[in-house]
């Protein structure tokens, strides 16, 4: 089963400075809703296509494994991502 997700915003910067956040591991803590915890447990070394990462997501009792594959990163402009587990 497949499902697509998609959410939009507008924020006030760059667009190049926006895509650096995200592709930078380190502020997914910080991406992350305030009542949600969210963890880097593996990544393959920079944000290209068909890298393989690992994520930990934990929202109260609840937590999953998040394993996903980079499909397309078009810098500054797109970043897809799909969940190879879960």
């Amino acid at each position: 089963m497949k499902h697509l997700l998609r959410f939009q915003t507008e924020i006030n910067c760059p667009v190049e400075a926006l895509f650096a956040f995200h592709a930078d591991t380190n502020n997914l803590p910080v991406s992350t809703p305030p009542d949600t915890q969210g963890e880097v447990l593996e990544m393959e070394s920079e944000l290209r296509e068909w890298n393989e990462a690992k994520l930990r997501i934990k929202k109260g009792l609840m937590g999953i494994t998040w394993h996903l594959v980079f499909e397309k990163v078009e810098a500054p402009h797109l970043i897809v991502d799909s969940a190879l587990s879960s």
